[in-house]
């Protein structure tokens, strides 16, 4: 029951607020890749669960994600599909994402790709001076795909290093990555070869 006050007799149109609990919700997407894998479509929806004990007819529903702030894209499960040759939907994977804010990069595990395959290997290994080393490394990238690919190589390298040698230059990930990217040919390989230097 609701009591109100009015200052004047009559009818007149009023507004209720208040909160109430059971109502939950989450979001879903589906993404589909476009040509080359370089970009995708991005369709959401959100499923509402109503557990209050009540209905609420005619309502216009608005959510809000994460700690109540700006956040465009709610957490969700995404799921990823591509035409095939002959138009068929194909289904390559699935991944969950947090909350994520306007601009912000979002990253997505699809699984392990069968048809590009990277082999790592150990050339060279060598103690220059105290507490110094200097370790080679190569790889051989292969694309079984019918379209060029670029594979982004990130390799871990502790302690104060620097790079003495290179087939193609890196970018520093952080203090301690090294991140090349590796453009593979169709139905084709592609290596990369570094020497590193390390100071314990």
């Amino acid at each position: 029951m609701v009591q109100l006050e009015s200052a004047t007799a009559g009818r007149q149109a009023a507004e209720l607020s208040y909160l109430t609990g059971g109502l939950s919700w989450r979001a879903d997407y589906v993404a589909e890749l476009v040509g080359d894998e370089s970009q995708l479509d991005l369709a959401g929806w959100v499923t509402l669960t109503n557990q209050s004990g009540t209905g609420y007819e005619n309502a216009r529903l608005q959510i809000v994600a994460g700690d109540v702030n700006r956040v465009p894209l709610p957490k969700g499960v995404v799921r990823v599909y591509k035409k095939d040759s002959r138009g068929n939907v194909l289904f390559i994977g699935e991944d969950r994402i947090d909350h994520t804010a306007k601009n912000e990069a979002v990253r997505l595990k699809l699984g392990d790709a069968f048809d590009v395959k990277a082999a790592r290997k150990q050339t060279s290994f060598r103690k220059i001076a105290d507490r110094v080393y200097e370790s080679a490394y190569g790889f051989e990238l292969s694309n079984a795909k019918d379209a060029a690919v670029t594979v982004k190589v990130a390799e871990p390298v502790p302690g104060d290093w620097e790079m003495v040698a290179e087939s193609q230059k890196h970018a520093k990930g952080d203090a301690h990555s090294a991140v090349w990217l590796v453009r593979v040919p169709a139905q084709g390989k592609a290596t990369l070869d570094y020497t590193v230097r390390i100071r314990w």
